[in-house]
């Protein structure tokens, strides 16, 4: 397993995960890319490549992903996108996800991809 340096604070404008439009499963049963964030401020999926699981935060309309642990399975990057998000944000109905540039690296629905 690989930890992830993502660690960031969560200062006093952090939310209420339990209030979050991102709880709950995004991506298919059963098929990948797929994530679930947890009221309790945990997540976890599998991208395809490496399983994740970690602690998230909500900040105003993002996710922020304070932690996570990523198995350590060599794959093509194109695979392993979801695993490398910092952030997200749920969009017209759609779970975005964001790398450290800020640049939207994969996309989920409720119901599958």
């Amino acid at each position: 397993m690989v930890l992830l340096g993502l660690m960031a604070p969560c200062l006093a404008g952090c939310g209420d995960a339990g209030s979050s439009k991102v709880l709950g499963p995004w991506g298919g049963e059963g098929q990948v890319p797929r994530i679930a964030f947890e009221d309790a401020g945990t997540f976890g999926g599998d991208d395809g490549c490496n399983a994740f699981s970690g602690t998230w935060y909500q900040s105003g309309a993002d996710v922020i992903v304070l932690d996570a642990i990523v198995g350590a399975v060599g794959c093509l990057e194109d695979r392993a996108r979801l695993s490398a998000a910092v952030s997200f944000r749920v969009q017209d109905g759609k779970l975005l996800a964001f790398d450290g540039q800020g640049s939207v690296i994969d996309e989920l629905h409720r119901n599958g991809p």
